[in-house]
């Protein structure tokens, strides 16, 4: 969206644009003579500037909260981003989730009081995956100048799809906490038969799960004549002339697309002091990946005139066939035993992460599944009435990462 959202540090570069169909990313590339698509894993932004007194400070640009970081760990931290100047941008993310979703094990870091140690980070597998920094004339340059500063935490993926981390035990402490992950630089007349190539790279049987790819756009331009689009894009002040939260040179990939769903209720969500509550959906649909396996899942905040509708059709019928857009938690699917794309969790677990309505198939004149006149009436679920009811696979997974 390209609203005038609120978004954290001025200095943090704007939020990827959306890519996902080839449409989008036609309309992206136009104009381009390449681009750089880097791996985008479950993390969180993170974000190195300096202060005052030219000592870095790394932080969550959303809320601008310091990582929790004691004297030695960021004393490491800053040694070994010394020589890059300007401000640097890392993903925060774990290496191995114990069976979670990578973005669930960083839960709570922010409200963490006591300050990491470096024997921690490693414990808990943390690393910071650099993204990269405002020096460089266009995003190859900005790219290639902190791959090769943090080359000794370059990740290498194996003929099988494995990734080799930069950690030996017999090292200890001496390991690095920065890394670097797979990039390709891509010509635009080539992008979608090396992006389908990129994905079957990384979708090999002992692959990790990827969120996606991050795609920067590179522009013809000459000392004597640069091009102003290959500049990094940042926030700024929403108050600023121009002002997009998101980028328009840069895009994110993802497996999304459209997905019948079926709406069986509605319930209240948790919503600022001060703001009407928000109203989400509870819905069903078959695994994307597979075709089969019916799952569970909730949908993001619904417009008012949804809600309204959704509320009074579901005071008709017990379900409501829908439309949804979904966005998969994952880009990447290993295949199965059968050769066959899978989805990554064998449990039950959906594998979509977000679903937004687009519109429903209620008509009052055909009632489908219509709720009988003596039967129970339709009520909004409530946080009280959800806890009662038994624990899917992905509850369980979210209260463990907690």
């Amino acid at each position: 969206m390209k609203g005038q959202k609120r978004p954290g540090h001025c200095c943090c570069p704007r939020k990827p644009g959306r890519g996902g169909t080839p449409k989008q990313r036609a309309a992206f590339v136009s104009g381009a003579v390449g681009l750089v698509a880097q791996v985008k894993i479950d993390s969180h932004t993170t974000l190195a500037l300096l202060d005052k007194h030219s000592l870095r400070q790394f932080m969550w640009p959303k809320s601008r909260i310091l990582l929790p970081l004691d004297v030695k760990l960021l004393a490491k931290l800053r040694g070994e981003c010394a020589g890059l100047d300007g401000t640097l941008v890392f993903e925060l993310c774990c290496k191995s989730s114990c069976h979670t979703h990578a973005f669930f094990s960083l839960s709570g870091l922010s409200r963490r009081k006591q300050k990491l140690s470096i024997r921690e980070w490693h414990l808990w597998n943390l690393t910071l995956v650099v993204l990269t920094s405002d020096e460089g004339s266009n995003a190859d340059e900005r790219m290639g100048a902190v791959e090769q500063h943090f080359a000794a935490g370059r990740v290498h993926m194996r003929a099988d799809g494995a990734w080799q981390w930069q950690y030996n035990h017999a090292c200890g402490n001496a390991n690095p906490i920065v890394l670097v992950v797979m990039a390709w630089r891509i010509r635009t007349l080539e992008v979608e038969a090396d992006l389908a190539h990129i994905q079957g790279e990384l979708s090999k049987p002992h692959s990790p799960p990827v969120e996606g790819l991050v795609c920067h756009l590179v522009y013809a331009q000459t000392r004597s004549q640069p091009d102003a689009r290959n500049g990094l894009q940042l926030w700024g002040l929403v108050s600023d002339e121009g002002y997009l939260y998101e980028s328009t040179n840069t895009f994110k990939l993802k497996d999304e697309g459209l997905l019948p769903v079926v709406v069986t209720s509605l319930f209240w969500g948790t919503a600022p002091a001060g703001e009407p509550l928000l109203v989400l959906a509870i819905l069903t649909h078959f695994n994307p990946a597979t075709g089969q396996d019916k799952l569970r899942v909730e949908s993001i905040p619904l417009g008012k005139r949804m809600a309204a509708r959704l509320e009074l059709a579901l005071e008709a019928q017990q379900e409501v066939k829908a439309t949804a857009w979904r966005i998969d938690w994952y880009w990447t699917h290993r295949p199965g035993e059968d050769g066959r794309p899978r989805a990554r969790d064998a449990d039950g677990v959906s594998p979509v992460r977000f679903v937004c309505l687009l519109d429903d198939k209620f008509d009052g004149q055909q009632l489908v599944s219509a709720r009988a006149p003596d039967g129970a009436r339709f009520v909004f679920e409530t946080a009280k009435t959800r806890a009662q009811q038994p624990k899917t696979a992905e509850d369980l997974r979210k209260g463990a990462a907690r």
